[in-house]
């Protein structure tokens, strides 16, 4: 049924957000010849517009910078990094932020206008930055699920103003060929078009997964709505189909809502992890030294 004091904040947020997305940046940082001038503050401007509109569904930090992990790991800079500010404090370095990868909860990447390329270009950078959770190395604080491995990774979405291309017909994996499934993207938003998710027909389940659904009544022949490019049912795990959701004509912001709630479940899903100090400093090799002596 929903909260309608609830419903009635969150909308004016997005509107918020789109104006200052979409409309501000605009006429603040373009010229009479709609030439972009002060391109730095013009990026910075729109991501924390984003950030700002995270922050009312999470309760982790949201902020931006780089991923560093105890194996020399560092990512490419992230345009928006939420992360558990329970794990170790920011180390910053001039104005950069570091963060390690056991207190990163999602990324995020923050464009305007996109041809193709640059798309693909995003969405691989997006998944390189979470490659570096195989280097993990934390002792786990909280878990959903641990024979879901999909809740162990960062989520991973890519916003943007619109695209120049057709978004109901993009071959993803040729996109991320050569990338593991499992460093996909969760989601991508576009303001101006509609917004990606995930969907998995329950007829592609195997046995014993099949018969269990059956025997709980699930309609094998429906679907759901995932936030994963993979899903894991008892023994088996599953390739979950990319799908574009239009913009609804009768309501402007449900793929924003549809977007930021997915958002939402999956940051609440995701597998929370302890930083330790000394996997990130010479301590312990120091110490394992001082031990033989």
């Amino acid at each position: 049924m929903g909260n309608k004091i609830f419903d009635t904040i969150l909308t004016r947020k997005i509107e918020n957000f789109v104006s200052t997305f979409v409309d501000d940046s605009k006429s603040l940082f373009y010229n009479e010849t709609q030439k972009l001038i002060h391109p730095g503050e013009f990026g910075r401007y729109r991501e924390n517009s984003i950030k700002e509109l995270l922050k009312m569904l999470t309760q982790y930090k949201v902020s931006d910078g780089f991923i560093i992990t105890s194996k020399e790991g560092v990512s490419k800079q992230c345009d928006i990094i939420i992360y558990d500010n329970e794990d170790l404090p920011i180390l910053d370095d001039n104005f950069i932020n570091f963060f390690t990868i056991e207190s990163v909860v999602a990324i995020g990447e923050v464009k305007s206008k996109l041809d193709h390329t640059n798309f693909s270009k995003a969405l691989r950078t997006l998944a390189e930055n979470k490659k570096l959770s195989d280097d993990i190395d934390g002792v786990v604080k909280k878990q959903h699920n641990p024979k879901c491995t999909e809740y162990d990774l960062p989520v991973s979405f890519l916003v943007f103003k619109e695209a120049s291309f057709e978004l109901n017909n993009i071959n993803f994996e040729k996109i991320y060929e050569g990338i593991d499934r499992k460093y996909w993207h969760n989601f991508i938003l576009s303001i101006e078009q509609g917004y990606f998710a995930y969907s998995f027909g329950f007829k592609n389940l195997q046995e014993p997964e099949r018969t269990e659904f059956i025997n709980k009544n699930v309609n094998i022949n429906s679907g759901a709505t995932f936030e994963y490019s993979y899903l894991t049912f008892g023994l088996n795990k599953y390739a979950s189909t990319p799908y574009f959701e239009g913009i609804n004509k009768l309501n402007k912001f449900d793929h924003i809502q549809m977007f930021l709630a997915g958002i939402s479940q999956a940051i609440s899903n995701k597998t929370l992890f302890k930083s330790h100090i000394l996997h990130y400093s010479n301590l312990e090799q120091a110490q394992i030294l001082n031990s033989k002596k």
